[in-house]
């Protein structure tokens, strides 16, 4: 999208939003002063072009430019990074989206814990505590018992902690009567 002297706010908000799902928060300003702003910017002739090669911190360096703080955002994902590529946007959901289930999460708790160090292993059993106590579908308390006996394989001392820490919060998740 090609800024030209006729582009109003409004239609960068769409392009970024039908193209990339991306949506933009001005910190408390009204968009009618960001209107006239990009309306004295564009007047001048200024070049600016919003493609797939586009980053989140160039948008933020134009908008910045018009006197306006922005943040970038996916709904149901967050804030999107200042190297972030809008063509990169769909790679962006499913990286995401891969953390938030209970696969993503449990790799995460691998790489933690194949980690040696003291601090890594606190913040592992608080992590797994987050995972276990909201296993909510038989499928992944299936999930879990994968990792457990993979651990239990590969490091009996984190499987003891770990099934310790199950034995603890057994009260607080029906499911996990069967671990």
């Amino acid at each position: 999208m090609q800024l030209k002297k006729n582009t109003k706010l409004k239609d960068i908000l769409t392009y970024l939003e039908d193209n990339f799902s991306i949506k933009v928060h001005f910190s408390e300003i009204s968009k009618i002063i960001i209107e006239k702003a990009l309306f004295e910017y564009l007047k001048r002739n200024i070049f600016f072009e919003i493609n797939g090669n586009t980053s989140i911190q160039e948008l933020k360096s134009f908008f910045l430019k018009l006197g306006f703080r922005s943040d970038f955002y996916i709904s149901d994902v967050g804030n999107l990074p200042r190297n972030f590529e809008l063509q990169n946007y769909s790679k962006f959901i499913q990286q995401k989206k891969f953390k938030n289930k209970i696969e993503g999460k449990l790799s995460i708790a691998n790489d933690l814990i194949k980690d040696n160090s003291y601090s890594d292993f606190d913040w592992y059993i608080r992590f797994i505590e987050k995972i276990i106590l909201n296993i909510s579908t038989k499928n992944e308390l299936e999930k879990f018992k994968n990792f457990l006996s993979k651990i239990e394989n590969e490091n009996i001392k984190v499987f003891s902690k770990t099934k310790t820490l199950i034995d603890s919060l057994k009260e607080h998740n029906p499911l996990l009567k069967d671990l």
